[in-house]
């Protein structure tokens, strides 16, 4: 069994080979003390060195060579003895046994307990390369990317003799596809239930099935991050999956050259997955025709959304609850797909449902069930007319209270919501804008009177999502260092230094390159809302009669208390929950000239 014990410290070894100087290592020391943050994290974050040269560097300092992908292959014969959990918990990749010993990949070579757990699990020594995180998050996606069951799905795919015909094997259509019967299956229906099943698993959003070369890659969206989870190279397997997920959804699995949507139903370990699915023709690099196919993923369940959850400031509550208790109007939530709006809109609705209200929802599709809420799902049949007017209307004869529209897409839909409110109902709806201030605009690009927008909306609430630091492995940036005065610059104007709670000094965070086993070596956890949350006044009324001018509304709105998304989010940043850099990606910045 290999130990961890080395040839000199880290910091110094980089020093004698010319690659940092001796004050920005004993500066990096510092940090590292004081935050408790690996000495090489630090000195990559501080852009000291890179993280090759770290890696370079530990080879030297452990006696250990550095992992060569042409000689260290992967024996696809340990995968039955591979657990993934454990090789993303230990940062080990075990890659195949050589002379009694197991030859394994390893991101931390002073991690002793980690190799013990490895050694004890094969019953092997250990003969170690030392391995870039990046390179070992890449034998992760490729290796171990997605289940054993679905790597066997695709060998025996690829076992089948090809037929002319590419629809032969790949099964009916079913309502609703459920584990039970997938032994009734051919295999690409089974790898199609597989592929979904281990997105769900892992709380993805979305799967990308991307074109690559002449087959596809698999990608899943975790967090808001697109992750690699799987490479199919074979052109007949990639066509096949393709072909099987548009016989699903219900769309024509033969056809390549035009634009298609569909649906379908999942049953996933006691879970109800609804999956809208969007086809869109690509033209290769070798001018061939292929597609890509986007499924996005939508959890069915009984939910229960607290406030607390969805990132509101204190002032954003207040505006929110304020907006909520209204007995009539109008309230808006914009931002683009992913923004987390039905998220918000669940939130709303488990607040108001206290069982005195008549509460009836909207959708396409319902995407959380919610106890005594009367939901219904418009479009599921395109042989009956089911749209969101028509239902609204139907709807304002059955005495509801409060009326939740899914979106709010078109004219008619714009104007039976109006409608509603202006016979005294609260109505909450979703509308793609990019700030709160551009709402009155584009409802008006969509046919509805200005006279009727200022009548009926009551509020609109703007948001994002930003990637939540991980707790566990988080960076703190050393105050008066040049990356901290830069930030500091960046957020100037968007906080009020003098406020009590910045009173014992302002931090700034930053995610750990390498992240940690908590957050699966990312430096984030989980996503929270950012928001922007404009109140309709009487004086905001008046403006928007004379102009639609988002300019003009959105500095009325700060004059009047709103709090812009770009001052929500530097709160964000000051607290340590997200990074500038995370904010910079996702928020425009405001530069407000008053009305």
């Amino acid at each position: 069994m290999s130990t961890g014990s080395s040839k000199g410290r880290l910091g110094d070894i980089l020093v004698e080979q010319d690659v940092i100087k001796p004050d920005d290592l004993e500066k990096a020391l510092k940090e590292s003390k004081r935050t408790a943050a690996l000495i090489g994290d630090v000195l990559v974050m501080r852009k000291y060195c890179t993280r090759d040269q770290i890696v370079k560097a530990l080879s030297v300092q452990f006696d250990i060579p550095v992992y060569n992908p042409a000689e260290d292959r992967f024996d696809s014969g340990l995968i039955g003895k591979i657990d993934s959990n454990k090789v993303n918990e230990n940062q080990i990749f075990p890659l195949y046994i050589n002379n009694g010993k197991l030859v394994v990949a390893i991101v931390d070579p002073t991690n002793i307990q980690a190799e013990e757990n490895v050694h004890h699990s094969f019953n092997l020594d250990l003969d170690r390369r030392i391995i870039h995180p990046d390179e070992f998050q890449k034998l992760i996606r490729d290796h171990l990317g997605l289940s054993m069951q679905v790597r066997s799905l695709i060998e025996r795919i690829s076992k089948e003799e090809e037929t002319s015909d590419i629809g032969v094997d790949l099964g009916p259509r079913l309502e609703r596809l459920t584990k039970e019967k997938l032994p009734e299956l051919p295999p690409t229906a089974q790898l199609e239930f597989s592929i979904v099943a281990e997105a769900i698993r892992r709380g993805a959003s979305d799967i990308h099935f991307r074109p690559m070369g002449p087959g596809i890659v698999i990608l899943y969206r975790i967090d808001g991050w697109l992750e690699n989870v799987l490479v199919i190279q074979d052109p007949a397997i990639a066509r096949r999956i393709l072909a099987r997920i548009k016989v699903s959804a219900g769309c024509e699995s033969h056809e390549w050259r035009k634009k298609q949507e569909g649906r379908i139903n999942y049953d996933i370990d006691g879970i109800d997955v609804y999956v809208r699915v969007a086809i869109h023709p690509i033209v290769a690099k070798e001018g061939s025709n292929t597609q890509l196919i986007v499924m996005r993923l939508l959890r069915q369940g009984n939910i229960a959304v607290n406030f607390g959850d969805l990132g509101l400031s204190p002032v954003n509550e207040t505006l929110l609850n304020e907006l909520i208790e209204r007995p009539s109007g109008i309230v808006q939530i914009v931002g683009p797909t992913g923004s987390g709006k039905s998220t918000t809109l669940a939130s709303i609705l488990t607040r108001l449902n206290t069982g005195d209200r008549n509460i009836i929802t909207i959708e396409d599709p319902v995407e959380y069930h919610i106890e005594n809420v009367n939901q219904v799902e418009v479009n599921t049949n395109p042989h009956v007319d089911i749209r969101f007017e028509n239902v609204i209307m139907s709807f304002l004869r059955s005495d509801p209270d409060i009326i939740m529209i899914g979106e709010t897409r078109n004219r008619e839909t714009a104007q039976a919501a109006a409608d509603a409110a202006n016979t005294g109902h609260l109505v909450f709806t979703t509308l793609h804008a990019n700030n709160a201030a551009g709402v009155p605009a584009r409802l008006n690009e969509l046919g509805v009177e200005r006279y009727l927008i200022n009548n009926t909306t009551s509020g609109v609430i703007a948001q994002r999502l930003l990637p939540i630091l991980c707790p566990k492995c988080r960076i703190s940036l050393e105050p008066g260092s040049p990356d901290f005065h830069s930030q500091i610059e960046i957020m100037n104007g968007a906080y009020d230094p003098s406020d009590d709670k910045y009173r014992d000094g302002i931090m700034i965070f930053e995610n750990a390159p390498s992240g940690c086993p908590y957050c699966n070596y990312k430096g984030f956890k989980g996503r929270t809302g950012t928001f922007e949350i404009m109140v309709i006044t009487n004086k905001m009324r008046k403006l928007i009669e004379e102009t639609l001018s988002i300019h003009r509304i959105k500095a009325l709105a700060y004059e009047e208390g709103t709090r812009s998304m770009w001052q929500d989010s530097v709160e964000k940043v000051l607290a340590g929950i997200t990074t500038l850099n995370a904010v910079l990606k996702t928020v425009e910045r405001d530069e407000v000239i008053p009305a």
